[in-house]
């Protein structure tokens, strides 16, 4: 999976601050159309449509950049509570509206000359 563009950091704007412990950092990362292997910069590939979309949690220490991070990256569901509630209004909208549908041809048959 080719993600777009990482968190920047610019270590100057902590100058003077506790950097020492481990700060908690959050963001999500989502699928680009980009193949793993591009040498394309992150901010030229587009989201890919339906792609992958992961929330990573994790610790940074600031004072030491160059170091490995403590990150982990979780799939989020496509269908949440809102997916859900989302699906289940389609549903009922599709059923009274094939309802009205026959409800519709019904009364049109009955009401052509014959």
């Amino acid at each position: 999976m080719s993600l777009s563009q990482s968190p920047h950091f610019d270590p100057s704007a902590v100058r003077g601050r506790a950097v020492e412990a481990p700060k908690p950092v959050s963001f999500t990362v989502k699928e680009t159309v980009c193949p793993r292997r591009t040498q394309l910069p992150p901010e030229q590939c587009d989201f890919k449509e339906n792609g992958v979309v992961k929330q990573c949690l994790g610790t940074v220490n600031l004072y030491q950049l160059r170091d490995n991070f403590d990150i982990t990256c979780n799939e989020l569901q496509s269908v949440g509570l809102f997916g859900r509630i989302r699906d289940s209004i389609r549903k009922r909208v599709n059923r009274v509206r094939d309802a009205i549908g026959k409800v519709i041809g019904y009364v049109g048959d009955k009401i052509r000359p014959g």
